[in-house]
């Protein structure tokens, strides 16, 4: 069984989240926001806007890649 996973990230850094696959980011209510463009995958930010706490909980079977923030 695949179960969701809570990773400690280490400190002294900030994170951004680059891509999760956890299926929440295109389901239809994430997507009624009204800056959100329903015919674009919302899994992936290459803008690297979104600044992660010390811990990142990731879904059962996902792919999360986070990056170390200049």
């Amino acid at each position: 069984e695949r179960q969701a996973t809570t990773f400690t990230l280490p400190e002294g850094r900030s994170w951004r989240r680059i891509v999760d696959t956890q299926a929440y980011f295109d389901d239809a209510e994430y997507l009624s926001g009204e800056d959100r463009d329903p015919r674009q995958s919302h899994n992936v930010d290459l803008s690297a806007s979104v600044t992660l706490d010390a811990t990142y909980d990731a879904a059962g079977s996902s792919i999360v890649i986070i990056q170390a923030a200049p």
